[in-house]
């Protein structure tokens, strides 16, 4: 990098299995004042003993022995910063370390499990850190590990996350709105395979049966699908998904609605009625799911299923429709506070 180009790159030591970020930082006299690179790692507690993370990286990823995943606690994840003259090092820990943590925090702060943080300037000249976390709410984590920004400062030429407070802050989600009719195949995710190239057409998208998602951003939504109407023998099911084993389902033919709890991969019928219809529809709760057609309610599930607690993993809830059929979807809306 030249000399006048302070902003950040990515770059990998060969052997070692290292990525560390490069940064132009001006000091006084006696400070590092030319290109240095900094190695952002996490580690973990667990039985009294410090381990690295062995999961992504975003910055400074050194490849650590292979742990058993269940010797290790998200909840005590700290990043450490180290810095050196060359990519490849050797790198000199910060004094200060861990640089950031939220485990001295206790269970019940509402960002917990903070780690794997980033660095990057903006086009301000201003400085700021992207970290992973989960929120936690009404004892639970529903959406997983996501993205959170904060300030940085440089202070004798170490990064200062959130100087002045040092937690993540001002976390609520922003109200939000979406919808889209007809359906587009560019709006969803899938899973395990791609959707084929003809299954949209103007009046929406030809369902497949392992389903078209989105992810779940508040903890409070409704969401809602409309498919046209079922042909006999086909079923339409409007999921809020964990992973394969937790799911909570509303599944509908053209007879009747039934909501479905899937626990483990073990699946429980919680209600059923004699309801039909093409809009289906969810409505997250802090009591838990209502789910319904049309206009009508068809029943409730509780909401500890979707919790990582529960399911485990940390990738969140996603929501979507899945057929059993040939069904099309119409169109879909979100709105979550």
């Amino acid at each position: 990098r030249r000399d006048d180009d302070r902003s950040p790159s990515r770059a990998f030591a060969p052997g070692d299995g290292r990525n560390v970020e490069m940064a132009r930082v001006h000091g006084g006299p006696g400070s590092h004042d030319a290109t240095t690179a900094y190695e952002l790692n996490d580690v973990l507690l667990s039985s009294g003993h410090l381990f690295t993370d062995k999961v992504h990286h975003p910055i400074g990823r050194r490849r650590a022995p292979l742990f058993p995943k269940a010797q290790v606690r998200e909840f005590d994840h700290a990043v450490m910063v180290a810095r050196s003259r060359k990519v490849t090092g050797p790198y000199d820990p910060c004094p200060r370390n861990p640089l950031f943590t939220h485990r001295q925090l206790g269970h019940g702060y509402p960002v917990q499990n903070v780690g794997h943080a980033d660095l990057f300037e903006g086009t301000d000249g201003r400085w700021h850190a992207v970290l992973l976390g989960c929120r936690l709410v009404d004892g639970r984590v529903i959406l997983g590990r996501e993205t959170f920004i904060a300030d940085v400062a440089w202070e004798d030429d170490w990064p200062v996350i959130n100087p002045g407070r040092g937690v993540l802050h001002d976390v609520a989600s922003e109200p939000l709105s979406e919808a889209s009719d007809p359906a587009r195949a560019a709006d969803f995710l899938t899973i395990r395979e791609p959707l084929d190239a003809d299954a949209q057409d103007e009046t929406g998208v030809q369902l497949p049966a392992t389903g078209l998602w989105r992810r779940l951003r508040h903890h409070r939504a409704e969401v809602t699908v409309e498919v046209a109407p079922l042909d006999p023998g086909a079923a339409v099911s409007l999921v809020l998904r964990q992973s394969d084993a937790f799911q909570l389902i509303l599944r509908v033919d053209d007879a009747h609605a039934t909501v479905v709890e899937r626990r483990a991969g073990a699946e429980v019928e919680l209600t059923t009625r004699p309801v039909g219809g093409v809009r289906l529809w969810a409505a997250i709760t802090e009591a838990g799911v209502r789910f319904g057609v049309g206009d009508e309610l068809v029943g409730e599930a509780p909401l500890d299923v979707l919790g990582t607690d529960v399911a485990g993993g940390f990738v969140g809830t996603m929501f979507g429709a899945r057929a059993d059929g040939a069904v099309r979807l119409l169109g879909w809306s979100y709105d979550g506070r």
